[in-house]
């Protein structure tokens, strides 16, 4: 089996930048957050329970800009009741204009690591109120909180956002956009579980959200986040995906932002930064634009994979090829993700591979649960 000290032999990275004309509709990444990289505060007092136990107050909805939707008002979706399909699918996590991408990462490699059924245990029926859910969080200082909502959502009748502005419902399937209007609830009420420097409230207070917070709210176990220290042969990250492959973890990885690469920088974390890592066999070029995208060369598989800057990605398979190389299955929480041959084209459903080596050199961050 290949070891990952074989990496900066074996490892090429090509960095393409295009042009804003990438996406009809922007979605969610962490633009505005620092790399996923949250402070954990001691002090997880809650601040607003008389909110989180009434199911008609509504977390603030998200409104232009960043999401270029206009002014977003609560709605009842096309199902009138949560709707849970036999078997939860990837097909059903598909990502708005949020930067909240570290949830749709984390509900991704539950499901993948077979946590499907904590994800609905967190999300149920409320027995008091015809209509109403009720969501169940943990967290290792308050316990389990119980938030309470209803099923409307907030959308807009601007062109392109009439499915709603967070998380989209597919197929009468509701749980994932109700799932993230409660845990904006949830955030209101402990804003200290929220990503540094988010200062605002309802949807936006979600942007740059740990999947490892959003994991452990939901199976109780122990979270735990990996990030780049250095430019090359990170210990770090190798630990973490270490211990992802190992023990086969609900794991996501966090992609780097251009800005590093655009200031030639030599791949160090920098201040409100996550960092780029930058060694002789790789090769980065900045052409600008505000939807960049990452094209990873893999000389170990020979593929390439198309990234977004700045995302989350969840890990939802591993697998050992032929050649005994550790080969990492990925999922975007978009839905879709760009194409090698065309950065302008977002290809639906589909699943990315990339050898765990040119993981090491290339992801900023590793978030996991553990027991």
């Amino acid at each position: 089996m290949k070891a990952l000290s074989q990496l900066l032999s074996s490892l090429q990275l090509v960095i393409l930048l295009y042009s804003s004309s990438i996406y009809a509709r922007r979605q969610g990444t962490n633009h505005n957050a620092k790399g996923f990289e949250p402070v954990r505060h001691p002090d997880l007092s809650p601040r607003s329970l008389p909110c989180i136990s009434d199911p008609t107050c509504q977390p603030l909805a998200p409104n232009t800009p960043p999401t270029q939707c206009g002014n977003a008002i609560y709605v009842h979706p096309p199902s009138n009741d949560i709707v849970w399909p036999a078997t939860l699918s990837y097909g059903d996590i598909i990502q708005g204009f949020i930067g909240d991408c570290g949830m749709g990462a984390a509900l991704l490699t539950l499901m993948a690591s077979g946590y499907s059924n904590s994800i609905k245990n967190a999300l149920v029926t409320s027995t008091a109120t015809n209509g109403t859910l009720e969501a169940r969080f943990w967290n290792h200082a308050s316990g389990t909180t119980v938030v309470a909502i209803d099923n409307e959502l907030p959308e807009t009748s601007e062109a392109g956002c009439q499915d709603g502005v967070g998380y989209r419902v597919s197929a009468d399937i509701i749980y994932a956009p109700l799932f993230e209007k409660a845990f904006a609830k949830y955030l209101d009420a402990y804003p200290n579980l929220r990503a540094e420097n988010v200062t605002q409230t309802g949807y936006f207070g979600l942007t740059g959200i740990d999947p490892a917070l959003v994991m452990e709210s939901l199976t109780g176990l122990t979270g735990s986040d990996y990030y780049r220290t250095q430019a090359t042969n990170d210990p770090a990250i190798q630990a973490g995906l270490a211990k992802c492959y190992e023990n086969k973890l609900a794991c996501v990885i966090g992609t780097p932002n251009v800005d590093t690469v655009q200031d030639d920088l030599p791949g160090y974390p920098v201040p409100n930064l996550a960092g780029v890592i930058q060694t002789p066999q790789s090769d980065m070029t900045v052409t600008g634009g505000d939807d960049p995208t990452i094209l990873v060369t893999d000389l170990v598989l020979g593929t390439s994979v198309r990234f977004v800057e700045d995302h989350a990605y969840g890990i939802v398979g591993y697998e050992v090829d032929a050649n005994g190389t550790i080969v990492v299955s990925l999922r975007n929480p978009w839905g879709s993700n760009p194409s090698v041959q065309n950065a302008t084209v977002l290809q639906d459903n589909v699943t990315e591979k990339l050898s765990l080596d040119a993981l090491w050199s290339f992801a900023v961050g590793v978030y996991l649960i553990s027991t």
